[in-house]
């Protein structure tokens, strides 16, 4: 759903994107160490969903790049950057 209100509201209307590459950002209440391994498998099914929302054809032809881990206390979340590749 949030991959789909993102579309819409940026009107991309060329869809589906050939390739994608994809940096997520962990932002987390605190500074422990993370398995960076193990957040970046955590979110298979929001890639799954890239592709169910319509953005590419297949989540084959997506370039997952390492995840990155900031801190922010009050608000914790993961972002995606997503940036369209060509063929």
């Amino acid at each position: 759903m949030a991959t789909k209100d993102a579309i819409n509201r940026n009107r991309v209307d060329d869809l589906p994107w050939p390739r994608v590459e994809v940096r997520p950002i962990f932002y987390c209440r605190d500074s422990r160490r993370r398995d960076r391994d193990n957040l970046g498998a955590s979110l298979k099914s929001a890639y799954d969903g890239l592709a169910d929302a319509g953005l590419l054809t297949n989540d084959y032809y997506l370039i997952p790049m390492p995840p990155e881990v900031l801190v922010d206390r009050k608000d914790p979340r993961v972002e995606l950057i997503i940036n369209r590749e060509e063929a």
